[in-house]
């Protein structure tokens, strides 16, 4: 959904869910793709995301099979979707409680 030049973070990462498509984005100065999996609000209502991050880099470095992250989404920076097949991630280790206020999941 465009807002001006840019376009709204929140939108295109509920559209990504619904349509199980992946994203690229700039998070704490590292590149990240990731597949959104949860869209809504954490415990201080701040609109935040539970993703599988399957590459880019991350503090600390991220494993080679990827992991799940949790994401703010004012702090996501040029997010874009990207060309990547969406990934479920692992059955286990999913931070789903984080998002106290689920607007959307896959």
């Amino acid at each position: 959904m465009p807002e001006g030049d840019r376009v709204i973070p929140y939108a295109t990462i509920r559209q990504a869910i619904i349509d199980r498509q992946s994203l690229t984005a700039i998070y704490d100065n590292y590149v990240r793709h990731f597949s959104p999996h949860i869209l809504g609000r954490d415990r201080s209502l701040e609109p935040a995301v539970v993703a599988f991050q399957y590459g880019g880099g991350r503090m600390g470095g991220l494993p080679n099979a990827g992991e799940w992250c949790f994401f703010h989404v004012s702090g996501l920076k040029d997010l874009s979707q990207n060309r990547d097949p969406w990934m479920p991630g692992r059955a286990v280790g999913k931070p789903k409680d984080l998002i106290v206020d689920i607007d959307v999941s896959a």
